[in-house]
């Protein structure tokens, strides 16, 4: 006789011990050492089990930092709401997001600096709007451009190249093992800094 299919409550809860093995696995031995049959089995469940919730390894382990990285996302757009003056909303956004990273090293990582292994399919890129920190910049580089005071005539671009600044600044810091590499709360102020000095004019 077949099982009957687990009720909402169940799957609520093995969705959680799923979640919990990967994290699990992912503290002890690092990307490494996470797949989808080490995951079954700290689980409890089989790998088909795991496949009926996620596409793959890869959407997984990205949905362990969904929750941190949406509150962060939250806090962000509320900090951009209550800053009237655009430059010193760019400058308290970015170094807000500069924070979260430097407080939340594995969050980062994991979201934003996780490698997909090769042996994975490449996912459908979501839309770069999807991001909040790259559509609160783009949105305030839109009202400096107004207000002629942008340096650079695409503000979508500008604000792309602004998060990848930032972004590397803080992968360098964080991810680098092999070298002395300058702390990310000490190396990423001044290329905040340097970034919105170059695509804003002094007005």
């Amino acid at each position: 006789m077949a099982r009957p299919p687990a009720n909402e409550q169940q799957r609520e809860h093995q969705l959680r011990r799923i979640r919990a093995a990967a994290a699990e696995i992912y503290s002890e031995q690092g990307l490494d050492g996470v797949s989808i049959r080490e995951i079954a089995g700290r689980a409890g469940v089989s790998q088909g089990t795991i496949y009926s919730y996620f596409t793959s390894l890869g959407s997984l382990m990205r949905s362990l930092w969904s929750e941190p990285v949406g509150k962060v996302s939250r806090e962000l757009e509320e900090l951009a709401g209550s800053i009237s003056d655009p430059v010193e909303r760019l400058h308290s956004v970015l170094h807000r997001y500069v924070e979260f990273a430097v407080r939340h090293p594995d969050i980062h990582r994991g979201a934003l600096l996780f490698v997909r292994p090769s042996s994975q399919p490449k996912p459908l890129p979501a839309p770069i709007d999807d991001v909040v920190l790259f559509r609160l910049l783009a949105a305030t580089l839109h009202e400096l451009d107004d207000a002629g005071r942008l340096t650079v005539a695409d503000p979508r671009h500008a604000a792309e190249l602004m998060w990848a600044g930032v972004h590397g600044t803080l992968g360098l810091a964080i991810n680098s093992d092999a070298y002395t590499v300058t702390p990310a709360e000490q190396l990423a102020p001044p290329m905040i800094d340097l970034i919105v000095g170059a695509v804003v004019a002094d007005h």
